[in-house]
């Protein structure tokens, strides 16, 4: 399965990406990126944030 997968606790793609058209299936922590992996298999394309925050313990999330 082709798909593009996004990276992001807090933007859209539209922010990153203003002028395309290309679908992205959209997530927003490293375990939802994790699971999206094991369930679809690698992306052809993806886009990593650098800083996805703070965890609900104040800790800093694992990041992309």
């Amino acid at each position: 399965m082709n798909y593009n997968l996004f990276l992001d606790d807090l933007r859209a793609v539209e922010m990153i990406y203003p002028a395309t058209n290309i679908d992205f299936v959209v997530v927003r922590s490293f375990k939802d990126c994790i699971a999206c992996i094991k369930t679809k298999g690698l992306p052809e394309f993806m886009r990593f944030d650098n800083d996805l925050g703070e965890a609900e313990n104040k800790n800093v999330s694992p990041d992309g």
